[in-house]
Formats: C-alpha cells, sequence, structure tokens
C-alpha cells in the first residue's frame, strides 16, 4: 500500500511551496519516513479531533475537508488540487483537526511525518519561510471565503467561482465544472436548490448550463454583475514571503 517517493516524483514536489528553494539534503532530510500511497475516492484520511501524526500533499486527484453538522450532513469547507496541502497548522501545534479530509476521487498523496517537519523547521532557515509563506496564502484565502460568505449573494459566489474557473481553463467561454452540482453548492456555501435558483439568475447575465458544461456569454456583464474581489484574487498562487524591506 505504502512506499517511499521516488526520485520521479522530486520534480513535482518542487512546484510545492513547501519544498520550494531547499537543498537536496534538507529534502532527502523531509523526505525521510515519508509515505507515498494512493487511496480510492471516499477514503477518510483523518477526521475532526484527531491529533495529526502526518502532513498530507495532494500529488493526484483531489481532497475535501469536510465538517458534519448536527443533522448528519456534510458541509464541505474547501477542495485541494494537486500541489496543495491543507495540515501545516495542525502538524505544527499538535491541535486537533477543525475539519475532516476525504479523496474526492481517487489519487495520490504524500505523507510527510509531522516530528521530522517540526525538527527541520527549527533547524531550516529557508524552510521556515516556505512554511510562512504557506501559512499567509492559505490565510488569505480563508479570508476571501469569509468574504464572500458575508458579502456577495448566492447568485454572486456562483459568478465569482465560474470566473475564476474560465480563468483556470485559459478564458474559455464554455467551461466544464470540476466536481458534481451538489459538491460545488456545499463548497460555495449553498444548498442544491439555491445553486439551481443562482444558476437561473445567472441566465440573465447570459450563463447557460448543461450537464457539467457552463457556457459564459458575456464576461464582461458576469463580470459587472458579480463583481469579483480582484484585490484578493490576483496573484494569490504567486504569494511568497517577503524577508527583506
Amino acid at each position: 500500500m505504502g512506499q517511499t517517493t521516488a526520485s520521479e516524483e522530486l520534480e513535482f514536489l518542487k512546484k510545492s511551496l513547501i519544498f520550494e528553494d531547499l537543498d537536496d539534503a534538507t529534502v532527502s532530510a523531509l523526505l525521510e519516513g515519508s509515505l507515498l500511497q494512493r487511496f480510492p475516492a471516499g477514503t477518510v484520511l483523518f477526521n475532526q479531533g484527531e491529533i495529526p501524526d502526518f502532513l498530507y500533499l495532494v500529488l493526484e486527484g483531489a481532497l475535501e475537508l469536510f465538517t458534519v453538522g448536527p443533522d448528519g450532513d456534510d458541509t464541505i469547507i474547501e477542495i485541494l488540487e494537486a500541489p496543495d496541502t491543507y495540515t501545516v497548522a495542525p502538524v505544527l501545534t499538535m491541535a486537533p483537526y477543525l475539519v475532516s479530509g476525504r479523496v474526492v476521487w481517487a489519487g495520490k498523496l504524500l505523507m510527510l511525518r509531522g516530528d521530522v517537519l517540526r525538527s527541520l523547521i527549527a533547524e531550516n532557515l529557508q524552510l521556515s519561510h516556505n512554511m510562512l509563506g504557506l501559512l499567509s496564502r492559505q490565510f488569505r484565502v480563508m479570508v476571501s471565503q469569509v468574504k464572500s460568505l458575508k458579502l456577495k449573494t448566492t447568485a454572486e459566489r456562483l459568478g465569482c467561482y465560474l470566473i475564476s474557473l474560465q480563468e483556470e481553463q485559459l478564458g474559455a467561454m464554455e467551461i466544464t465544472l470540476p466536481y458534481d452540482k451538489c459538491r460545488i453548492a456545499a463548497r460555495l456555501g449553498m444548498t442544491p436548490v439555491s445553486l439551481s435558483r443562482a444558476l437561473a439568475k445567472l441566465g440573465d447575465v447570459g450563463v447557460s448550463v448543461k450537464g457539467s458544461r457552463v457556457r459564459i456569454g458575456d464576461i464582461d456583464a458576469l463580470r459587472d454583475y458579480c463583481k469579483p474581489d480582484d484585490l484578493i484574487r490576483e496573484g494569490q498562487e504567486d504569494l511568497r514571503l517577503v524577508t527583506g524591506p
């Protein structure tokens, strides 16, 4: 089931901010005792309330963070795609997970030992910088989501999400939804019924849907309607810790 990371994985790992600009010795030390493992869709990797042993880095597929409400229904907090990780804060603080983690579809994850990571951070300045940069980026993403939930209607939130997908898919006017509509609704903090109503509302600004395909007839009209927060969205992936003046 599990295996150590192979050399062919290293180039991909360097795309993660955790490994950026680390020397070979530090990378080797960080991978000491790590596991590279494939998980089938639906596998729950950790549950809220547990103390973490590993930092999970998504290499293939996607991982959804969710919580279970009093009624037993899941609420999706975030969906992580390769190369990304959520578990930095609980691993560094050895605090209980606030959410649970589940594999969306079959994928490959790198499991870094928490004790090894904490020891290396204490010794390696570049790794410390990388982790601070990653935590800062994740904090900004969280703030962006809170602002969206508090300031925008369901239709506006959905419109902003479609714009982000359109940008990821190289400006195509017809885009493919990456997940089923129930999962997208939960991710955006709405019910499936609210999602359907929001899609109908966006029809007034040229958005049409057929299955998993969404056509954006007028991107400028959609932007005018939902007013995406460019201050937070632009350059998010390029954020790094600034150590100089």
